[in-house]
Formats: C-alpha cells, structure tokens, sequence
C-alpha cells in the first residue's frame, strides 16, 4: 500500500512536468508569431503618396499598439493559466501526502491495537493457566475431604445403627402400650358414641313431631289468612252494573308485613276487562289485608302471591 502511494506521487510529478513544458512551448509560440502586414497591391507611387497623409499613420500606429496590447494579454492569460495548474497540481500533492499520513497512522493505529490485542490474550492464556492450577488444587483438596467425610460417615452410620436398634426396641414397647390405650379409647368411643346416637335419635324424633305440629298450625294460619283475604276482598268488591255471568281471575299480589298492598296485577285475565279492573280496585280497596302474625308463614306464603279471585 506504501509502494502504490509513492507510485501515485510520482505519476503526478511527472503529469506536472509536461504541464509545465508545454506551457513553454505556447508561451514561445505566441512570442515569436508576429502580426502579419496586410499585403498591400501596388499603385502608382504618385496615388500612394498623395494617399497617405497623416491621419493614416496615426491609424497605423494605433492598430500596432493594440496588437502589441493583444499579445501582451494572451501571454498573460498563459501565464495565468500554468500557475493556476501548477497550483492544483501542488494542491493535489499535498493531498496525496496528507492521504498517505492518515493512511500511515491508520496503519500504525491498527499495529499497536494489534499487539494490544496479542499481549492480552498473552494475559488471558497465563490466566488461564493459573486458573487451571487453583482448580487442579482445589480438585485435590475436595477429594481428599471426600475421603474422610467417608470414613467418617461410616463411623458415624455404624453408631447410628446401634441407637437405631435400641430405639426400635424402646418404639416396640411403646406401641404395644399405645395399641392397649387405644384399644381402650376406642371401646370407650363406641360406647359414647351409642349413647350419642340414642340422644339424636330420641331428638330427632322430638323436631319431626315439632315440625309436623308447626307445619299444621301454619297450614292452618295460611288456609285461614287466604279465606280472610278472599272475604275482605270481596266485601270490598263492588259489582259492575252490566255485570251478569259468574266470572273469575288470577290476581297477583305483593304486600309489605304490615299487610298494605304494594302492588297487584292480573295473572291471568277473566275475558272481561271491565270485571278484571273492579277485582284490581277491590284488592286495593281492601288494604292492608289480614295475614299471619308469623313472620316466617308471611315470607313464605304471602310476601308475593297468587289467589283465584270469583265472588258470587
């Protein structure tokens, strides 16, 4: 990469160089061309002389200035024009020099980063080595720990077995007395346990007839407090005066414990909506309507509930 680098230099000295001859060869070109004269025809010597006058040497002299000026310009302007390339020329060689220094240090960067890199693995391999001996070391020391925590399991295995034989002996006899109380315990259970059973028995016994009296007196409570409620609610009823059938609904009825009405809609109509709506009026005409003083029989019978509503 360094033997490229010279090469590229050296190419551009040499683009310089040529550069630089054939400006002199222009610059030699342009000084030794000359104005050509305009090729005059020949007159008379009397025209000529008659013709030229003074105002026609002032032109002369004039057109040769400008000539003179015109040269001098175009020398100039090549002039100008091989110092502004030697100029970039030189400007592409420091480049160059500058491309080739970072290139340099790159490659000097990437040397020492190398070597960095070689002497830490150097490191990490004399590490390693030293790790591995600890561990070898260590390897040995456990083992030999092993072997007398071997020797003394077994010693201590031997001396539990015999601790273990004596404590059999001593849990034989306990349980032998642990059998004979629970034995004992147990007969006692079952006899307590037969006394219990007769109790709840007999108990038993006592809450269904409880039952089967209380059941009586709410049935009894119910039928009554339904009759009471299809009394009051037919007192109340008033007949309507086209009214001539026997008719009958199912009214149903949600009261609060007190007996008022809260509300009352028709469960199934009688086919006259007029009869329908003096049943609706009856009931509510009727509140509070009387039901079992028992809180219990109201929640379960008469909270909400339905009743055949034909009076006669």
């Amino acid at each position: 990469m360094k033997k490229m680098a010279q090469y590229r230099v050296f190419f551009l000295i040499a683009v310089v160089g040529h550069l630089c001859i054939l400006g002199l060869f222009a610059f030699n070109y342009s000084s030794d061309e000359q104005p050509k004269a305009k090729v005059q025809q020949k007159v008379p010597e009397i025209i000529q002389a008659s013709l030229m006058d003074e105002a026609r040497v002032l032109q002369k002299a004039q057109e040769l200035k400008q000539a003179q000026e015109t040269k001098k310009r175009l020398q100039k302007k090549q002039k100008d024009h091989i110092a502004q390339q030697i100029r970039k020329e030189q400007q592409r060689l420091q480049a160059a020099k500058d491309k080739r220094k970072k290139v340099e240090a790159k490659a000097k960067k990437a040397q020492q980063v190398e070597q960095q890199r070689l002497a830490n693995i150097k490191k990490t391999v004399a590490l390693e080595k030293k790790k591995q001996a600890k561990i070898k070391q260590q390897q040995l020391a456990i083992e030999k720990k092993k072997k007398a925590d071997a020797k003394r399991l077994k010693q201590q295995q031997a001396k539990a077995a015999a601790i273990k034989k004596a404590a059999d002996e001593q849990k034989k006899i306990a349980a032998e007395k642990q059998r004979v109380a629970a034995a004992e315990k147990l007969k006692a259970q079952k006899i307590a346990a037969e006394k219990k059973r007769i109790a709840d028995a007999k108990a038993a016994q006592e809450r269904r007839v409880l039952q089967a009296k209380n059941a009586k007196i709410a049935k009894q409570a119910t039928a009554s407090a339904a009759l009471a409620i299809d009394k009051k609610v037919t007192q109340a009823w008033n007949r309507p005066s086209n009214l001539t059938a026997q008719l009958s609904c199912l009214i149903k009825v949600s009261l609060l414990p007190t007996g008022d009405v809260m509300s009352v809609s028709i469960e199934k109509s009688s086919g006259n909506s007029v009869f329908d709506v003096s049943a609706e009026r009856a009931v509510q005409k009727a509140s509070p309507l009387p039901v079992p003083k028992d809180s219990a029989i109201f929640e379960r019978n008469f909270r909400s509930f339905r009743f055949n509503f034909a009076p006669k």
